[in-house]
């Protein structure tokens, strides 16, 4: 593959064949040329001076042309607004989805960009718009869409602390709206370099770009006259084509880049990263406290406490499950039938959709329970509050021997409260 090709190309993008060749394209990210409310200063430009028609069909045929050198289970994105003419709204992304749907481009999402920092005015006869569309498109139904990768931990509410089976390890699934502002004069380097009516937020592309692409991607943006898409892919390791008619534009984006490449790096937010790894652990440690919680609970009278062991060494976990851990349990009086009970209260809701591949173990005799607890220390939690531990643990046999029932001994420690989510 030539490398030449990744970079900027002073040509129009209904000639994109004419510079890609082969089947190469990760992901497409543009947001096309507006109908007819900006001039690009080129003759022969799509939207200004067109009919609508025209305009349609010509943008059809370049994403007809971005089919044709997309890889099969990749994607094109389109952020695109509706406009009035004549007194009546404009479906522009409906319209183009329609178009472009005949071409074999599969519509799978519909995303709203919530992009508040509008003008504060509209026209007497309509609302302020303060969004746009996220068109989502697939060659095939197979498509690439690494949705754990921009999942996050913000907005959960305080009841997860008590019903942590209820939350996914693997943090919040977005939504379908998704606020960024758009970046505001004098706060982004595009307003800077040039003005835009409604330039792209650094943040709305890097969040597609996370969602679709891996580092060294190719990464294409047809209409990339705001410039967010190809800076943005460059600061991840992804490789990136663009297209742009207006060499005013190109001649300033290379004196940024130029300007800028010594100071930007991978951006790869290790916080966050660090975060949500802290987040899934703490689910997870907190759905193995619930599950002896309730295990106690059920069966108080019965069992006496539970020491939790985590199963590092597991060579394969049953399906659906994200852990496994063998509860050894003592107990008082206990029948084979309260056994057969108490396996089977493990298999049934709640707890089985606790995700844990759970192995029981009743003993009466504590020296083994002993030993585990000589490896390292345990951390006490009354059976009642399996989400706080005060620090107090123990790690040898005249500790254990002094536990109150209904405790539960686990291997970590957890100290949260319900009032620091409200």
């Amino acid at each position: 593959m030539d490398e030449e090709i990744f970079k900027i190309h002073h040509k129009d993008a209904r000639l994109l064949d004419n510079v890609i060749k082969d089947v190469l394209v990760d992901v497409t990210i543009t947001s096309p040329p507006y109908f007819d409310l900006k001039d690009y200063w080129y003759d022969e430009q799509i939207g200004y001076w067109q009919n609508y028609k025209e305009y349609i069909d010509d943008l059809s045929e370049v994403f007809k042309k971005v089919f044709e050198v997309t890889k099969d289970s990749w994607t094109l994105w389109l952020i695109i607004d509706m406009f009035k003419r004549n007194w009546e709204v404009v479906p522009l992304p409906f319209d183009i989805s329609n178009s472009i749907s005949k071409l074999w481009w599969k519509l799978q999402d519909v995303i709203i960009w919530k992009k508040d920092k509008t003008v504060p005015w509209a026209h007497s006869w309509q609302m302020r718009n303060i969004f746009e569309y996220v068109l989502v498109f697939s060659k095939w139904s197979n498509f690439k869409y690494n949705i754990n990768s921009i999942k996050d931990t913000v907005d959960l509410k305080k009841r997860w602390v008590k019903y942590p089976e209820r939350y996914n390890p693997n943090w919040k699934t977005p939504d379908w709206i998704w606020e960024f502002p758009i970046p505001m004069q004098g706060s982004w380097w595009a307003w800077k370099w040039h003005k835009h009516f409604c330039p792209l937020p650094p943040e709305l592309v890097k969040r597609i770009l996370m969602l679709t692409t891996n580092k060294d991607d190719i990464v294409l943006d047809p209409f990339a006259w705001t410039w967010t898409v190809p800076i943005e892919a460059y600061k991840i390791w992804r490789k990136y084509i663009w297209f742009e008619l207006n060499v005013n534009y190109i001649d300033k984006f290379k004196k940024y880049f130029e300007k800028t490449t010594n100071s930007i790096e991978e951006q790869f937010d290790k916080k966050s990263i660090n975060s949500k790894k802290q987040f899934s652990t703490l689910i997870t440690n907190l759905r193995i406290n619930k599950f002896a919680s309730l295990i106690l609970k059920r069966f108080k009278g019965k069992v006496e406490n539970i020491v939790v062991e985590i199963i590092n060494n597991a060579k394969q976990l049953n399906k659906h499950k994200i852990i496994k851990v063998r509860y050894h349990i003592s107990w008082i009086n206990l029948s084979p039938i309260d056994k057969e009970e108490i396996i089977l209260f493990t298999k049934i809701p709640p707890l089985s959709k606790f995700w844990i591949d759970s192995e029981l173990n009743f003993f009466e005799d504590s020296n083994l329970i002993i030993e585990l607890i000589k490896l390292q220390k345990y951390y006490i939690f009354p059976s009642t509050k399996f989400y706080f531990n005060n620090d107090l643990y123990i790690n040898t046999k005249e500790q254990y021997t002094k536990i109150a029932n209904n405790t539960i001994l686990s291997p970590f420690s957890i100290k949260i409260s319900e009032k620091d989510f409200e």
